[in-house]
Order: structure tokens, then C-alpha cells, then sequence
């Protein structure tokens, strides 16, 4: 279900729309019995490395720690269990950043994605923005279902949370401007930041809407998706 909320401040009147759930889903890792073990390399930089109890690499990951919190920062690589290497990327404060590799089992070349295209999202742009309008947004000349199709073909399972077994559902609050692009986007609860920040890839490298129109004049339309990723 999707929901256009039609007040900023009180959830007075909303405009439902029925739209196909976004769900991301992807089959478990079999590991079997793991051995985690966290090397200090300094009193800011740690590595935590993940075998199998055969002693198969999982991953690798540079972490540090502020207070009670681990922070990922830095080199992140993952590996199949033939030994082949699954994943290569970067942290920087537990966020993605730069190019991130994706192999296949045989160790060819498979999906390469780049977190530098988040840049061009404006994420504070302060505008008048409206949930109701006359003539709805349209992505690729489809209604909202046309979107999440296409969410659906571009979102990628992060790796790391594929690792950790994370799923969850992400409440996504975004804008279309009067130019079709996306605008502020933001979680209306807190999700892992893997997850975040993939769903702020595929917003930044999404083709432009046709601009809502209120009174004949393009204006900022505000939406509200749900995002599921699962772990099946």
C-alpha cells in the first residue's frame, strides 16, 4: 500500500493508492559454523575477518569504534565459499562510498555500482511541496507501480547486510521537483545504513519524472514508500 500523507504536521486526511510492494529479496548465505576474530591494528583501527570452521574466508572489514558504537571505515571484501572473491568495496563512517564490485562465482566480473552518484541528490532543498495535486507525477510515462518496478530491477542486496542477515523495512520519504528529478529523500525511521544508502543510489541514478502540476503550474510533489528488503 502505498500513502500520500495530505498534512505536514497531523495525519488528517490520506490519499490511498495501490501500488506493488517493493520487495528486495535474496536467498540466505549457507555458512555453516562461523569464527569471527577482530585484529587491533591501532587504538582507532580494527579489521574484522569472518571464516568458515574450515577456515574459508567470508569477509573482511576495517571497523573503529566511537563509545559503544562500531563504525565500518574503510577496505570491505567478501568471498565465496570456493574461495572466489564475491565483493569488493569501501566504508567511510558506515556509510558506502566510491565503486563497489560485484563478482560471480567463477570469479567473472558481474555488477559494478558507484555510491558517488548519491552526490548529486539535493537532500536539503527547501521548497513548497504538496501530497495532493491535480495532474500526479508519472515515472517513464507509468503510474507509481512503473517505480517500484523499476526499484525493483535496479536495487541490489548490499553485501555486508547479506552477511549479517539483515532485512528490513525502509519508510522512504522523497520529492519530485518541478524538473522530475528527485529531491530529499530521507528514512522516516531509522534503518541500517547499507540499506539506506543503496535505496539513495538507485534514486540519484533514476531516469527524470514528468513534474506534478497543480493549477496548471509545475510544482513538489511528496510521496511516501515502503521498501522491504528480505532475507528469505
Amino acid at each position: 500500500m502505498f500513502l500520500v500523507i495530505t498534512s505536514q504536521n497531523l495525519i488528517s486526511q490520506i490519499k490511498m493508492i495501490h501500488v506493488e510492494m517493493c520487495e528486495i529479496k535474496h536467498e540466505k548465505i549457507k555458512k555453516g559454523k562461523i569464527i569471527e576474530n577482530i585484529v587491533k591494528h591501532n587504538d582507532s583501527c580494527y579489521t574484522i575477518r569472518q571464516f568458515t570452521k574450515d577456515s574459508i574466508p567470508i569477509f573482511q572489514l576495517n571497523i573503529k569504534f566511537k563509545g559503544k558504537d562500531t563504525i565500518k571505515n574503510g577496505k570491505y571484501i567478501s568471498f565465496y565459499m570456493n574461495k572466489k572473491i564475491r565483493c569488493t568495496g569501501q566504508y567511510s563512517n558506515n556509510i558506502p562510498y566510491g565503486v563497489w564490485n560485484y563478482f560471480k562465482i567463477n570469479g567473472e566480473k558481474d555488477t559494478l555500482i558507484n555510491y558517488s552518484s548519491i552526490n548529486n541528490i539535493d537532500f536539503k532543498r527547501s521548497e513548497e511541496t504538496y501530497q495532493i495535486v491535480d495532474e500526479e507525477a508519472k515515472f517513464m510515462g507509468g503510474d507509481l507501480n512503473e517505480f517500484v518496478r523499476y526499484l525493483k530491477s535496479h536495487l541490489i542486496y548490499p553485501d555486508y547486510a547479506l552477511q549479517r542477515g539483515i532485512s528490513e523495512k525502509l519508510i522512504v520519504q522523497f520529492c519530485i521537483n518541478q524538473n522530475g528529478d528527485i529531491i530529499n529523500p530521507k528514512l522516516l525511521r531509522l534503518a541500517d545504513s547499507d540499506l539506506e544508502f543503496e535505496v539513495y543510489r538507485v534514486f540519484s541514478e533514476t531516469p527524470k519524472w514528468i513534474p506534478p502540476k497543480m493549477q496548471g503550474k509545475y510544482v513538489v510533489q511528496q510521496f511516501v514508500m515502503p521498501i522491504k528488503f528480505e532475507i528469505k
